[in-house]
């Protein structure tokens, strides 16, 4: 990983950190989140991972609106570092 990968990571680990910390208070069964990407084919290949605690509870959050307040939620903290990702579902 590039220096400038680093720098990156580090600024969407944090903001991914201030996400995971207001969905558990916010969305039932919300558990944690990670990321994935690839450096080369960067914000394209930016992927968050949501874990929740059943299949039910995450089913529950597709259903209503939470799952689109989840996406925003991530949204708006990757904006905040200037990172834009495409809206994908949950």
């Amino acid at each position: 990983m590039r220096k400038t990968d680093k720098k990156i990571d580090n600024a969407i680990r944090d903001a991914l950190t201030l996400v995971c910390d207001h969905a558990q208070l916010s969305f039932e069964g919300f558990q944690w989140l990670t990321h994935c990407v690839n450096y080369d084919n960067f914000p394209n290949s930016l992927k968050i991972i949501c874990i929740f605690n059943t299949d039910e509870q995450l089913a529950n959050l597709r259903q209503g609106d939470y799952g689109r307040l989840l996406r925003q939620l991530i949204k708006q903290h990757l904006a905040d570092i200037n990172v834009v990702i495409k809206t994908s579902p949950i």
